[in-house]
């Protein structure tokens, strides 16, 4: 075997820089260790995007189409982006959770988004009231997602997905009532005012969730204006359903007596 030279012969200044060498040595390896993980860790997220996609453009069609259901493979499609997450959990050491959350938390957000948003269409779908009374708790998304990590999508994360909720809610009041479907603002309505009153009872820093949150105050504004352009032209929100008329009217009478 080689013989390692004793320190103890190497006078102090070539001790110091032999340790100097290893330190930095060791340095240089773990950085690249880091990184190699990291460029695991995108590649695995850009599956998760992928998939993510494909439950948006179902999300997309409620733009365009009137008669919009929830489709046969919707679950499926949430599976998948549950399987692209927990792959990307199975190579996070342990303890390391926040050290690489940055890479793809923004799809753990979008994740939560696509959940809620498919819940309020299919609640929409129904013709019956919709509040926040409907809204997916953090468990239930998880389930949705079919994920076995339990509080792997973070509160912050669930609270950012809400916000980007409110947000297509307000653009699919506008669509919503060029296809005719006038109860839509009344629910879209309903469930944003609910939500933006549930998010003033928390208290936040001066970061991005509370700029978001601001936003769903002016989502809040928009729906309202579309409710009043329908009132000023004395379209109704049963209009597209007149036999409905009887429980939309008792349904509005009821958001107002709460």
């Amino acid at each position: 075997s080689r013989l390692v030279p004793s320190t103890q012969s190497l006078t102090p200044s070539a001790v110091y820089r032999a340790w100097m060498e290893d330190t930095f040595v060791e340095a240089a390896r773990c950085l690249s260790a880091d990184e190699d993980l990291r460029e695991k860790i995108s590649r695995k997220n850009k599956d998760v995007e992928v998939a993510l996609a494909a439950v948006q453009e179902k999300i997309h069609e409620a733009h365009f189409k009137l008669q919009w259901a929830a489709s046969p493979d919707q679950e499926e499609l949430l599976r998948l982006v549950g399987l692209g997450i927990s792959a990307i959990a199975e190579i996070i050491p342990t303890g390391s959770y926040y050290r690489y959350h940055d890479i793809f938390r923004g799809s753990l957000s979008v994740a939560v988004y696509c959940v809620v948003t498919l819940r309020f269409l299919s609640t929409c779908s129904d013709s019956r009231s919709v509040g926040t009374a409907d809204l997916p708790s953090l468990s239930e998304i998880h389930a949705a997602l079919a994920l076995t990590m339990q509080d792997w999508i973070t509160i912050e994360d669930y609270l950012l997905g809400l916000c980007n909720c409110s947000n297509e809610i307000a653009r699919l009041c506008i669509t919503r009532v060029t296809l005719g479907d006038f109860a839509f603002p009344h629910k879209a309505f309903q469930w944003t005012s609910e939500l933006f009153a549930g998010f003033r009872l928390l208290n936040f820093r001066n970061d991005t969730l509370r700029r978001r949150f601001d936003g769903i105050k002016y989502d809040v504004k928009r729906i309202s204006e579309v409710q009043y352009d329908l009132v000023i032209r004395g379209i109704s929100q049963a209009s597209a359903n007149p036999s409905a008329e009887g429980a939309a009217s008792a349904d509005l009478l009821d958001s107002h007596t709460k």
